[in-house]
């Protein structure tokens, strides 16, 4: 009904103008409820109008606003409106079958697919427009661009809402389509409102989302905006936590910049962060609650991919020392840990030697570090050279350290070595792990050696270490193949089944049912 009085009008005001068609959307809009097709046949009425009509700035207000309440899409609209090169047009001609026409807005939803060149030139969006696509489309949006267009035109014509802006971040952070530039941009933003208000940042941005930004920077390499994230943190009193400076240093390993990088080593270092810091194992930004592939010290020394730059790395790490800056032993470990994974020995060893005349002490860690330049069929001896070296300075190994020299001895065929070294693992006060086992196990199954294995399963079950029964089922089936009796070894499966368990009371109980028949059947050596 209110489009039939609106068209009878329409008859009587030719040659029609924008400002009424204005009127009636306006009119529409104020109402609860409205029709899908008045507003389909007010926009093919502007399509087909003569002589032509332009939509102005209030027009695609309302046919937003209109969009936006019924779950429609108003991209197109937005792009028709700026000009932006993947928007030409929205209706196109449609012809006088209604079908065609109600499937208006289907072809509004798709963007230009079937739209006709406009040569009217881009409007300039009324802020209440930007406003309402920032609060109810931006936010769920996946078109970076789209959504980046929206928020420049917002914060440009009009005063946004410092919370709206902050939520917005919480989003941008998190979506990979919105590159961490224009992330960054928000923030500047926000942080220029808040200055403006005299109103406190940081208690609307989390640190979460800084970290989320973070590392996206360190996955992209963009330590130029990482850092610009930072000192925008700081600038706010906004602590430097492990987290951060974790996420800083990766940025600065993928972007290849070596000396910030182990300047940041040294900061984490004086701040306490790196005090029990493993490289060996993964590290978790507890914040987002992401796991790296690496710990960041170890891609640190991955990044050291040749002598020249592990070269590039001692040498500003000297030179801090001359300037009389610190220098850990967490950086000195880095450089003897890209030089063991080069393959280059000697250079980690004489970097190992130089460690007093830099002011630091060698740690267990240290030559744990230096053990991986053992690794190999052609180094015999060298990773025995480096545990006499290491107990006769006084440093005592740990379970890694145990872990190296044994896998080390069986690669070399030395089991007599490996069990030497598996036997000292309880006089050093290290637990005895499942994984010193395997290698001599699988080793000596492989070789037929039925006494090694009876060993090494009973050692494991006088040791509290169960050893799972498909890996005791491929030793069966290696010393089969060799010929040899193994029903003792299969009795003792189910006792490492049972140790292998979360029962206090089956730990306690299998200790004792070793059978003595099975330790009198085999004469271990």
């Amino acid at each position: 009904v209110l489009f039939r009085s609106f068209d009878t009008c329409v008859e009587q005001l030719r040659p029609l103008s924008i400002s009424v068609v204005d009127s009636y959307l306006e009119v529409l809009t104020r109402r609860n409820h409205f029709s899908q097709q008045d507003v389909v046949n007010a926009m093919q009425l502007i399509e087909e109008s003569t002589p032509a009509l332009n939509k102005s700035p209030l027009t695609y207000l309302y046919l937003i606003e209109m969009h936006v309440r019924m779950g429609k899409d108003p991209k197109a609209l937005w792009n028709e409106m700026c000009k932006r090169p993947e928007a030409e047009g929205l209706l196109g001609k449609f012809s006088e079958n209604p079908k065609d026409r109600l499937g208006a807005l289907e072809t509004l939803e798709g963007g230009s697919e079937h739209a006709s060149s406009s040569s009217a030139p881009p409007l300039e969006p009324l802020f209440a427009a930007s406003k309402l696509l920032l609060h109810n489309v931006v936010p769920h949006s996946r078109d970076a661009a789209f959504a980046f267009s929206v928020a420049s035109m917002a914060f440009a014509t009009g005063k946004v809402d410092k919370q709206a802006m902050a939520d917005l971040f919480s989003v941008w952070s998190a979506n990979d389509e919105v590159s961490p530039e224009q992330c960054l941009w928000l923030l500047l933003q926000l942080e220029l409102r808040c200055v403006y208000e005299q109103a406190p940042m940081m208690h609307l941005v989390q640190k979460t989302h800084l970290a989320q930004l973070l590392l996206r920077c360190a996955k992209s390499g963009d330590a130029s905006t990482a850092e610009r994230v930072l000192s925008l943190a700081e600038r706010h009193l906004t602590p430097k936590t492990s987290d951060l400076l974790a996420l800083m240093l990766w940025c600065y390993t993928q972007a290849e910049q070596i000396e910030k990088a182990f300047d940041t080593v040294e900061l984490m270092a004086r701040k306490g962060f790196l005090n029990n810091a493993d490289p060996f194992k993964r590290y978790v930004v507890e914040g987002i609650g992401y796991t790296m592939d690496r710990h960041f010290l170890m891609s640190l020394a991955d990044s050291l991919s040749s002598k020249e730059l592990v070269d590039k790395a001692y040498y500003h790490m000297e030179a801090r020392y001359k300037r009389g800056q610190s220098v850990s032993v967490h950086s000195l470990d880095v450089i003897v840990l890209a030089c063991s994974k080069i393959g280059d020995e000697a250079r980690a060893a004489e970097t190992l030697q130089s460690y007093h005349s830099l002011g630091t002490q060698v740690r267990t860690t240290s030559y744990n570090c230096l053990l991986l330049a053992a690794a190999g069929k052609r180094k015999v001896s060298f990773h025995r050279t480096v545990f006499e070296a290491m107990i006769k300075e006084g440093i005592q190994p740990n379970s890694f350290t145990f872990k190296l020299l044994i896998r080390q001895s069986v690669l070399n065929e030395n089991i007599v070595e490996a069990i030497e070294f598996l036997e000292m693992v309880p006089t050093f006060g290290a637990r005895t792990e499942v994984e010193f086992i395997f290698p001599i196990l699988e080793r000596a199954g492989r070789a037929g050696d039925l006494d090694t294995v009876f060993r090494m399963c009973k050692y494991a079950l006088d040791s509290d270490v169960g050893i799972d029964s498909v890996v005791l089922g491929h030793v069966i089936k290696n010393l089969r193949e060799h010929g040899c009796d193994t029903s003792t070894i299969q009795e003792m499966v189910p006792l490492h089944d049972q140790l292998r368990s979360r029962s206090k009371s089956a730990r306690k109980r299998v200790r004792h049912e070793v059978p003595a028949s099975n330790a009198q059947s085999i004469t271990v050596e």
